[in-house]
């Protein structure tokens, strides 16, 4: 959908004030294919003196970025959520911002073109079937192991998910039953339109 969460880090002022300090961290689960989130949320984590975390399922991934310094992680795993349920705790760290861009998502008018379904066959040669419920499990997964490590006052960045009366959880796309995960944990919900891109977040410990 071409969204673009993460740059609300710099639109807005009051996100820009969050508080950081020793033992935490930004959390990446899908890594950039070249788009700039990748080393936009590196370069903020690193600003601040934070460890920053990309997790991706393909080891290619890291060739968009092979250059970064050593105080870049690249974690390769088999599913962003096995990586939020065995390594993260190992970390002993808090999440200060989470950025859920992964597992991609169908939009059925894009079913007309040859380079989803070379997506779609790309997932199944790793043994994983590409449909929109099992996207919807994998964030929601990812934020349920993912709760117990976040900061207080933090910020989640949700990619390709909007507001939608017309599902029992009142959102859609990648993350429409992962927010309410975190809206149950005293996160609220944000649209910026700042730039004319929709981008969809939630935060807790702030005030906007």
């Amino acid at each position: 959908m071409g969204m673009i969460p993460y740059t609300v880090l710099h639109e807005n002022n009051t996100l820009k004030n969050l508080q950081t300090g020793p033992n935490q961290c930004v959390v990446e689960i899908g890594s950039e294919r070249g788009e700039g989130s990748t080393s936009y949320l590196y370069q903020w984590a690193h600003n601040r003196g934070l460890d920053f975390y990309s997790v991706d399922v393909v080891p290619d991934a890291q060739a968009h970025f092979k250059d970064m310094p050593p105080d870049f992680n690249f974690c390769l795993t088999e599913a962003g959520s096995e990586w939020c349920k065995t390594k993260l705790p190992l970390l002993h760290k808090r999440i200060k911002v989470l950025y859920l861009d992964n597992f991609d998502w169908i939009d059925p008018n894009n079913l007309q073109y040859q380079w989803l379904h070379d997506q779609i066959a790309a997932y199944a040669e790793r043994g994983v079937v590409m449909n929109n419920e099992n996207c919807q499990e994998e964030h929601r997964l990812q934020a349920l192991h993912c709760l117990p490590y976040m900061d207080y006052q933090s910020i989640v960045l949700i990619d390709d998910s909007w507001i939608d009366s017309t599902t029992t959880t009142g959102f859609n796309g990648k993350c429409g039953t992962a927010i309410p995960l975190f809206l149950t944990a005293g996160y609220k919900i944000r649209v910026d339109e700042t730039d004319g891109k929709y981008k969809l977040f939630l935060y807790r410990g702030i005030e906007l």
